[in-house]
């Protein structure tokens, strides 16, 4: 069972689809067999291993109907639409430049040493605590 797709994707696909329509390919389904047709896309698309992301795949559907729709001549499969899916926008990198200085470095070194001595006190005051009320 596939899981069901992001609005943003069945949005774009129902576009596409109708696009294809208004063409009038031949092969393409009858009037009254859309509905079926546009579920059968969605299926399709749904089962690909594909976590859809609005800020990193708005788009790319519409984009690969593009592709499509620019050299078909019949009506397409769901999977050539899927062969023209353009890979994900970058993402904006963070940039890093800063070079630390020694005594930077040192102090970060020197914190890390508390936090890490914080940590096994707690941890210590936890398990005594636990053997006191759990004697066995």
């Amino acid at each position: 069972m596939s899981k069901p797709l992001p609005k943003f994707v069945s949005d774009e696909l129902l576009t596409g689809l109708q696009k294809l329509m208004m063409l009038r390919l031949e092969g393409a389904p009858p009037a009254d067999g859309i509905k079926l047709t546009a579920s059968v896309w969605m299926e399709a698309i749904a089962s690909l291993p594909i976590q859809w992301d609005e800020q990193q795949d708005a788009g790319r559907i519409t984009r690969a109907f593009a592709c499509l729709l620019a050299e078909i001549e019949r009506w397409p499969a769901p999977k050539m639409l899927i062969k023209h899916l353009p890979p994900r926008k970058e993402l904006p990198q963070l940039e890093h430049k800063k070079q630390l200085t020694a005594e930077e470095q040192a102090r970060g070194r020197e914190n890390l040493k508390k936090l890490n001595q914080k940590i096994t006190e707690i941890s210590e005051r936890k398990s005594n605590g636990s053997k006191k009320e759990n004697p066995h």
